[in-house]
């Protein structure tokens, strides 16, 4: 009997509670809580146009940039590579645009491509080390004092790519043909005029959608990257460093001596790898960009 009186009372005062709320939500308060909340939803609706007009005004400054930044490129760059043979050599996937542009600066800076080469997938790829192991062991006969009986996989086919390309001798076609060899084809290779100078475009997130390291082996990055930036203080490796997974985040991680740019997805980055690329020359090799890692902005050259 107590139980059902309790369970009566509150059911009463619920019922209570709920004709209350109808009166004065009919009555006395409807129209200031109508008020205060149309109120609010028109602040919030006029607060979201201002937000939608000041990221439209942002977006359009960006694309403006952008385009100011390609239409002077060449003015910027030119004259600061003059005569400066070089070879432009790209990772697998490396995309198209980001390398044909960067050829094109080139020519804008006075640098003329003599060689052009792609890494293919198995020159990174960890399945691909019992071709590079292969490769490596009938290569470093041709190399003479530039490896040694300890040195590492990684480090002779690095040192076999850049001979390949900054030389001119037997050895050089030796060395071409190891390399790609069309059983274990680890890089392909054009052009005849040894390079001076040497630019390693990679991918960006854009391209892959994923670190732009992933399934690649570090040994290899790091050798790579070493025995370029080694070349009299004349190689560049471009690309992305958007986390600390990317290629040139991770060169940057590993302190490989070699000057880096990012962003090379946008012509600011772009521009930058040329600029790069003379600053090393001149004695000057920086982390440049604003990815992971970055130390400078811009580049400082002055053209020759």
């Amino acid at each position: 009997m107590i139980d059902f009186r309790y369970h009566l009372v509150s059911l009463m005062a619920v019922l209570v509670a709920l004709t209350i709320g109808v009166i004065l939500g009919a009555g006395p308060l409807q129209g200031p809580l109508s008020d205060t909340l149309t109120g609010q939803v028109d602040k919030l609706a006029e607060r979201q146009s201002e937000l939608t007009d000041t990221n439209a005004r942002l977006d359009k400054a960006v694309t403006q940039g952008q385009e100011f930044i390609e239409g002077t490129s060449a003015h910027t760059v030119a004259g600061t590579l003059s005569d400066v043979p070089v070879a432009l050599v790209r990772t697998s996937d490396a995309s198209d645009s980001a390398v044909d542009d960067i050829s094109r600066l080139l020519g804008a800076a006075g640098a003329k491509v003599t060689v052009t080469a792609q890494l293919e997938p198995a020159w990174f790829s960890e399945d691909g080390a019992a071709t590079r192991s292969a490769v490596a062991k009938r290569a470093s006969g041709y190399l003479g004092d530039a490896v040694s009986a300890t040195s590492s996989d990684a480090d002779v086919l690095s040192t076999a790519l850049v001979r390949a390309m900054t030389t001119k001798d037997d050895n050089t076609t030796v060395l071409r043909d190891l390399l790609g060899s069309e059983d274990g084809k680890l890089v392909t290779i054009s052009g005849s005029e040894p390079a001076q100078a040497v630019v390693l475009v990679t991918a960006t997130h854009a391209d892959l959608g994923q670190d732009t390291a992933e399934g690649k082996d570090e040994t290899m990055i790091r050798s790579t990257t070493r025995v370029i930036g080694a070349l009299d203080g004349s190689g560049l490796v471009a690309g992305d460093a958007t986390s600390d997974k990317d290629f040139v985040s991770l060169v940057r991680h590993a302190s490989v001596s070699v000057a880096t740019t990012d962003s090379i997805s946008t012509s600011r980055g772009r521009v930058s790898a040329i600029l790069g690329l003379a600053a090393a020359r001149a004695g000057k090799p920086a982390a440049f960009g604003t990815g992971v890692g970055a130390t400078q902005l811009v580049p400082e050259v002055a053209a020759s």
